[in-house]
């Protein structure tokens, strides 16, 4: 984070794919990354957790104007909050990390569409029902700050306003909160990013084995890198502000794990990064407000 500060999700599951193993309850560590030193340990508080609860993803939303700091000085590092989603039993998780506190929030949108249960990934498909995993702060100083969130069974883009989540537990129904459709997808996708230089949305459709770059709101599609062989199942992208704005994605083959078709003897975990440039595969933009790649 801008304090120098690695915040780390343990979700205390070893196992999920066959089994559910829990080994510990589900916490989040912050290690000072001059020291390697640990900073703070927080065990999630069991009110806000569900039976078989597993925590996938999180994202630090900065609530300190740097632009009114003197050079050299961080101001109020714990002045934050942390978003994190609860993809099985699904729903988001907010800490606030100046009051120590944490609550649960939840919405219809943030469960799986049992329409996009099935993956397609370089010829082999396997069944995963779950929920919200993907989540992308618009860009600091935007009007209205939002968080972007898609399930992982969804071919769907979600928007919330950052002011619902930080106002604390909803007190009544879950469909309350403001959640608004973004978009579609041309299939489903785990991770999303944004580009902090215009707000371009970057994800990574499954069955495309591509990643895309779309700006809410207008018909600028591009195809960021497109790969059948290394692009298999991305589940994290990053934009890299020191890394004069490059992508860093990491792809796993996950489908090969289900399936138990995964050989050793070949690369099956890649850590990449991809500089975005105007020199994009065509996208096309239809009527529904979906994407649809055309290979």
């Amino acid at each position: 984070d801008r304090c120098n500060r690695l915040w780390v999700l343990d979700s205390g599951v070893m196992e999920s794919i066959e089994t559910f193993k829990t080994v510990c309850p589900p916490k989040l560590m912050v290690f000072d990354m001059r020291t390697d030193r640990v900073l703070r340990s927080v065990t999630l508080p069991s009110e806000i957790l569900r039976p078989n609860t597993l925590l996938t993803n999180l994202v630090i939303d900065d609530q300190t104007d740097v632009s009114h700091l003197q050079d050299g000085y961080l101001g109020d590092c714990d002045n934050v909050f942390v978003y994190i989603t609860d993809s099985t039993n699904p729903g988001i998780l907010v800490y606030d990390a100046r009051r120590d506190t944490a609550w649960r929030l939840s919405h219809p949108f943030m469960f799986p569409d049992p329409d996009f249960g099935i993956f397609s990934v370089a010829g082999e498909s396997f069944t995963l029902m779950d929920g919200v995993i993907g989540l992308a702060l618009s860009p600091i100083g935007s009007a209205g700050r939002r968080l972007y969130f898609q399930p992982f069974a969804s071919d769907r883009l979600f928007s919330v306003p950052t002011s619902a989540l930080k106002a604390g537990p909803n007190l009544g129904d879950d469909a309350d909160l403001p959640v608004s459709l973004v978009g579609h997808k041309s299939s489903q996708a785990a991770p999303l990013a944004v580009d902090p230089k215009d707000g371009a949305l970057i994800f990574s459709p499954v069955s495309e084995t591509a990643l895309a770059s779309w700006i809410p709101g207008s018909v600028e599609h591009g195809v960021l890198a497109y790969s059948p062989e290394e692009l298999q199942f991305v589940l994290d992208i990053r934009s890299a502000d020191r890394d004069q704005g490059a992508i860093w994605l990491v792809s796993s083959r996950l489908q090969r794990y289900f399936k138990k078709t995964l050989d050793k003897r070949e690369v099956n975990i890649r850590i990449m990064r991809v500089q975005r440039t105007p020199e994009y595969f065509p996208y096309a933009f239809n009527n529904n407000n979906s994407l649809l790649l055309f290979k």
